[in-house]
């Protein structure tokens, strides 16, 4: 019987694999527009101006997206915590269960 419950403990989780391998989950690209920098040999004033307006617009957007990642990370790992306690309890309840119907061993 204990072999029998055990089966059906791990068919009963196989689902919270496929759950916790993340298939298809993927964050959101990152849509900066990089700043063209100005040529290494002989760069025209224009060049370096226009280099020099776009970085701090770049660096902006760089940083915005790191913050959101950063913020989107620290949200979904709490998240997983509280799955992973949730599975855990879930997995005592039914040990428990078991080691009742088999008379404490």
């Amino acid at each position: 019987m204990t072999k029998i419950l055990a089966i059906a403990l791990v068919t009963a989780l196989l689902p919270l694999t496929a759950y916790a391998a993340g298939d298809g989950i993927q964050p959101p690209a990152l849509h900066c527009q990089k700043p063209t920098p100005p040529a290494k040999a002989k760069p025209t004033k224009a060049q370096v101006n226009r280099y020099n307006k776009e970085l701090p617009k770049y660096r902006s957007c760089i940083q915005t997206y790191v913050s959101a990642r950063s913020s989107d990370a620290r949200k979904y790992s709490a998240l997983s915590q509280a799955n992973a306690k949730a599975a855990n309890a879930a997995i005592a309840q039914f040990n428990a269960l078991v080691k009742e119907v088999n008379g404490g061993k």
